[in-house]
């Protein structure tokens, strides 16, 4: 069996970017009080920043990731609870979209992809975006908790700070070990 080359790839991976951003779009303007217009020019300009970052200028990526967090942030103006449950998956959703984003751009339609490299790649991002969701339940857990005082505060921020400063290193540990 012959191995996919890039051109099917990026045309693959460049709709899923597409595809992903649009949803990460359309999800704000579902439920909130905000009016949905200028949510809706955000969200066209994410998804328009996506597509280019897929297609050609992965420099774009950055820009639109926060062009949708900040649709998303506006579209929580209104909102009556103080933790909005979407949030885990909302960020799992703008990690996959950095990523696939770049995927898309690095690759060349004059080199062949393994099937072995892409299932391995695929398998990582779907371990990614569950630790992502993951993390960002535990934070929004944390939000929750009913701590009194400073000293219980305090104790939690050393807490979460120590724990994301030990995933950072031990990431990158692992990325100067593989290069």
């Amino acid at each position: 069996m012959q191995a996919p080359d890039r051109a099917h790839t990026r045309l693959t991976v460049g709709v899923a970017t597409v595809a992903l951003a649009t949803v990460l779009a359309l999800v704000p303007l579902v439920s909130t009080q905000v009016p949905r217009s200028p949510l809706a020019w955000l969200g066209a300009l994410g998804v328009l920043l996506a597509a280019g970052a897929a297609w050609r200028y992965p420099s774009l990526v950055g820009g639109a990731v926060a062009v949708l967090a900040t649709e998303y942030g506006v579209s929580l103006y209104h909102q009556r609870e103080l933790v909005d449950a979407r949030a885990p998956l909302l960020a799992a959703g703008l990690l996959l979209l950095a990523e696939l984003a770049f995927w898309s751009a690095e690759s060349h339609g004059a080199l062949r992809d393994d099937r072995g490299v892409v299932v391995h790649r695929l398998a990582v991002l779907a371990v990614l975006a569950l630790a992502a969701v993951a993390l960002a339940a535990l934070v929004l857990i944390a939000a929750e908790l009913p701590l009194e005082g400073p000293v219980a505060r305090l104790a939690l921020g050393v807490a979460a700070a120590s724990t994301v400063i030990a995933l950072i290193a031990a990431l990158s540990r692992g990325r100067l070990q593989r290069s």
